[in-house]
């Protein structure tokens, strides 16, 4: 039975062994599961889509891993608030429709990609209201080519993919709102309807224009600032491939180039309508030739003066260089065409935010309020309306707008009084000043030598006890008050019965005197004395004083007091006297008595033996016995 029990038990144990080790082997793989591969929320796409189709946002991210195709016939909805990652530069072909509509509120996400509707994908029809239509998006880095009569509406896009944000043969772009972009923000290379878009800060151009008839309507083009001429930096780019490109109703400022018109080779010879736009105030011209060699009219155009000299001067044409043709502006609109947009540039300086911001499209006429909000700690010190203050507000309302507008607000830090109060006997390393929202003030509080801090009051309410330092962050009018107190030292007095010292246990200042009187019971002495653990010479033994002077730390004080040794009496005896004989009767005489002495009673004088005199006596009696027990060992030896 042992045999089969400890068999048993090591069988266990070899199990218990394995059970460990798997449990081991299962943790560390949970763990690597943990750290190198964490679950993905959302969806990963690829290859064709060959049935209807929702995108949600729900199952949002869509990630795509490859090339998503829309097969004909077959319609992908993406709706309000979904998100779609394109990966590393994939993108989506439509060969049947997409139906991409957030809302204003809630837009749709593509990041860093290309969506191409192909010549086979529906086109978007108005009356129908149906057909491919990307509406209320917002596009991160990515580029929508547009080979079919789908709608790009609302949109913003921001950072376009090398070439554009939206290239076009055909549909309609329109209200969107592109910035940063590469090249151009719109490329039209054939019939496309470019709508009422607001185009600022590309890297280069604003709307190129490189083959057929697009309509360039109602779109405000400004701060295009490319380092080249030309289709770089301009507002509008006309290609001389194109036919004959409408372009009304635009408002073309503050570009490198307003309008340029490029030579191509072997190119015919392009024939824009260009009129009823404002062009004006552009950095280097209005218009410029670049290669053409014959006349090219723009009348109708309101140039920001009716200076006729002035406005030849923002011309590039044949007069500066004469195998150019020349640009018939005359007529000129003498007044800004209040049918193209006008918008207003809202900035704001540092610790604030002016809403809305940046530049905004809008008509002539209208009207547009703005917040004002200075950053926590700061203030509005200042809002301009084309230089000119409308005072430290915190919401202007620009109206009746008659062109482009600035307002900016500027914000200054909040300053706050810093108090402080520092009573007698210590110092603080800050004093009362002038001091910013936010800022750190660290107080190192010193008291005179001998003094403490007592206290440290806040505000007058927040009692921070007694520190030497404090920190705290200044977001008002703000006090700080310290206060200092002596230091106090204890004197503690322990003594025996029969005694006492006075006065006892005291409190004493620094620096201060403190005197103690001893004084033993009667029929008794002050037999020791010690201070902080210390012996101290009795010098009187029946009434002594000790004196603490210029007490700068705690001190003890301890005393005994010890009964007067009983004295051990000692007999004397009296004088025998001679005994004196007395005369015999002459007739009988008689012997002599013998005489017998009498005692006197004894005195005694009580001395007191001190305590050196007893110590003394003990050390004797020691001598003695060592002397005998080292006589003893030595006749034990010799024996």
């Amino acid at each position: 039975m042992l045999g089969i029990l400890i068999i048993d038990g090591v069988a266990c144990m070899k199990l218990l062994n394995a059970c460990l080790v798997a449990i081991l082997i299962s943790g560390i793989a949970f763990a690597g599961a943990l750290q190198f591969g964490p679950a993905q929320n959302g969806t990963n796409v690829t290859g064709p889509i060959s049935k209807d189709t929702t995108w949600t946002p729900a199952n949002s991210p869509y990630t795509l891993t490859g090339t998503v195709t829309v097969n004909t016939s077959v319609t992908l909805t993406i709706e309000a608030g979904a998100v779609i990652y394109f990966g590393n530069g994939n993108n989506i072909e439509v060969n049947g429709t997409l139906v991409a509509i957030g809302t204003n509120v809630n837009n749709i996400q593509f990041t860093n990609g290309t969506i191409t509707f192909t010549p086979a994908s529906t086109g978007w029809n108005e009356l129908a209201n149906s057909g491919s239509i990307i509406q209320y998006a917002d596009f991160e880095g990515c580029q929508v080519n547009v080979l079919s009569p789908a709608k790009i509406d609302h949109d913003t896009f921001v950072g376009g993919r090398p070439n554009y944000d939206v290239d076009a043969i055909c549909g309609v772009i329109s209200n969107n709102t592109m910035t940063g972009f590469y090249d151009s923000g719109i490329y039209c290379s054939g019939n496309a309807s470019v709508l009422d878009n607001t185009i600022i800060g590309g890297n280069t151009g604003g709307i190129s224009i490189s083959l057929g008839s697009p309509l360039i309507q109602g779109n405000l083009v400004t701060n295009n600032l490319g380092e080249d001429s030309g289709q770089n930096g301009g507002g509008i780019y006309i290609g001389s491939t194109a036919a004959a490109p409408i372009i009304e109703n635009n408002a073309l400022t503050d570009n490198v180039i307003g309008i340029a018109i490029g030579f191509q080779e072997g190119a015919g010879r392009v024939e824009p309508n260009i009129f009823n736009n404002n062009i004006y105030n552009n950095q280097q011209y209005n218009f410029e030739l670049n290669g053409i060699g014959y006349n090219v009219s723009a009348i109708n155009n309101w140039w920001g003066t009716t200076d006729t000299k002035a406005i030849n001067q923002t011309i590039y044409d044949f007069k500066d260089n004469s195998s150019l043709g020349n640009v018939s502006f005359v007529p000129f609109l003498d007044s800004p065409n209040t049918q193209a947009p006008t918008f207003v540039n809202a900035t704001a300086g540092a610790d604030g935010s002016i809403s809305p911001s940046g530049i905004i499209s809008l008509n002539y006429g209208s009207s547009q309020t703005f917040t004002i909000t200075p950053n926590t700690g700061y203030y509005v010190v200042n809002v301009l309306v084309n230089g000119t203050s409308v005072g430290a507000v915190s919401s202007y309302t620009v109206k009746n707008i008659q062109g482009a507008t600035n307002i900016s607000a500027t914000f200054a830090i909040n300053t706050y009084s810093l108090t402080v109060n520092v009573g007698s006997d210590g110092s603080s390393n800050i004093a009362s000043q002038t001091v910013d929202f936010g800022s750190v003030e660290n107080f190192e509080f010193t008291p005179d030598t001998g003094y403490s801090v007592a206290d440290v009051v806040v505000n007058g309410t927040i009692g921070e006890g007694a520190v030497t330092s404090l920190s705290t962050t200044i977001t008002g009018p703000t006090t700080v008050s310290v206060n200092f107190s002596i230091n106090t030292y204890t004197i503690t007095i322990t003594q025996s019965a029969n005694g006492q010292i006075a006065p006892g246990t005291t409190t004493v200042n620094y620096g201060a005197n403190q005197n103690f009187t001893l004084t033993p019971n009667n029929g008794y002495y002050i037999a020791s004395i010690t201070e902080d653990s210390g012996p101290l010479m009795v010098t009187s033994p029946s009434g002594q004083s000790v004196n603490f002077t210029h007490v700068t730390a705690a001190h003890t004080l301890t005393a005994t007091f010890v009964a007067n040794p009983t004295p051990t009496p000692s007999s004397t005896l009296a004088p025998t006297t001679s005994p004196t004989a007395t005369p015999a009767p002459i007739s009988t005489p008689t012997p002599a008595p013998t005489a017998t002495p009498n005692k006197l009673p004894s005195t005694s004088t009580q001395n007191p033996i001190s305590i050196y005199e007893i110590l003394i006596a003990t050390l004797v009696i020691l001598i003695i016995a060592f002397v005998v027990v080292i006589a003893a060992f030595r006749r034990e030896k010799r024996r």
